[in-house]
């Protein structure tokens, strides 16, 4: 029984990047609460704490995971080990759900505490000392270290997006400046040149993203104008063709 319990810690606690692993992290971690046999049960479990002396496995999986997911519908799948001898009742949908509401409390508490989250204030785009590629030069303010999203998207008149750059971006101290290269044959950048246009717009957006499960609990309660920021702006394009 230990080992489902250990598995879905060590799975809940990888460090991850991006919405598509959490949420790939988060299902394989169901799917071990799905494969424990719904019928295994332990009990005698005279050292467990009060209301843990008997259990199902999966039942405990379940609630454990419905905490760190902040899902109160797995709640449904903690079923009450019952026994004249032994108490399970720790494990219920009951106690599930207060565990997950105690975890979200404590969620919005995290969440007002963030400040001096990163900030855009200034992007630019120049030529590099060789002659021929370019640089993607970025100012922020703020305090927050954490690791970011930072994207370069340059817009055209039909509406197409072109990415410069979309990447991770570590910050620590406050007004930083970031200096991205961009070699000459980056087909978005010949996308854009091919467009004839002396000026384009373009979008460079820093967005706070979450590295855990927990951390995505957490941003959640967030402002969206909180955790993401863009600055737009017209860039000539002489001085890199």
């Amino acid at each position: 029984m230990r080992k489902f319990r250990e598995a879905v810690v060590l799975l809940l606690a990888m460090p991850a990047l991006g919405a598509d692993n959490l949420t790939d992290i988060a299902n394989r971690a169901r799917a071990r609460c799905e494969a424990i046999p719904a019928g295994e049960y332990h009990s005698a479990m005279i050292f467990n704490p009060q209301g843990l002396q008997t259990l199902f496995p999966r039942s405990e999986c379940f609630q454990n995971l419905a905490r760190e997911l902040r899902e109160e519908v797995l709640c449904q799948q903690a079923t009450e080990r019952q026994s004249f001898i032994f108490d399970g009742s720790g494990i219920s949908p009951a106690v599930c759900r207060k565990a997950v509401q105690v975890q979200q409390q404590q969620d919005r508490a995290a969440a007002q505490a963030i400040r001096n989250i990163h900030v855009l204030t200034e992007f630019s785009i120049t030529p590099n000392g060789n002659g021929r590629d370019v640089d993607l030069l970025f100012r922020t303010s703020g305090g927050l270290a954490h690791t970011y999203q930072l994207t370069l998207v340059a817009l055209d008149a039909a509406g197409g997006r072109h990415v410069l750059l979309d990447q991770p971006q570590p910050l620590g101290e406050p007004d930083t400046r970031l200096n991205h290269f961009l070699p000459r044959t980056n087909l978005q950048l010949t996308a854009i040149r091919s467009l004839g246009r002396p000026v384009v717009t373009m979008e460079a957006t820093l967005e706070l993203v979450p590295r855990s499960l927990d951390e995505r609990a957490v941003f959640q309660y967030l402002p969206e104008a909180q955790r993401r920021h863009t600055l737009g702006k017209d860039i000539a394009l002489a001085a890199i063709r």
